[in-house]
């Protein structure tokens, strides 16, 4: 059975990490072309959302024995 409370967390992170990367995004794509650093954290954080997205479904589809 799933456990509510450790999927809660899981999305809560998912969210966060997502607010996170909203926030390090410009206003516009002139930084990213032109700032190493910026194109970096990006990325970084799209990275983040991607794997807090596969734990969730990872522990969804072990759980029910998928």
């Amino acid at each position: 059975m799933v456990r509510v409370e450790l999927i809660r967390e899981k999305i809560r992170r998912l969210r966060d990490t997502a607010d996170a990367l909203r926030k390090s995004l410009p206003s516009d794509a002139q930084p990213l072309r032109s700032e190493r650093d910026a194109r970096d954290l990006v990325a970084f954080r799209v990275y983040l959302v991607v794997q807090e997205a596969i734990d969730l479904c990872s522990h969804v589809i072990a759980d029910q024995g998928w």
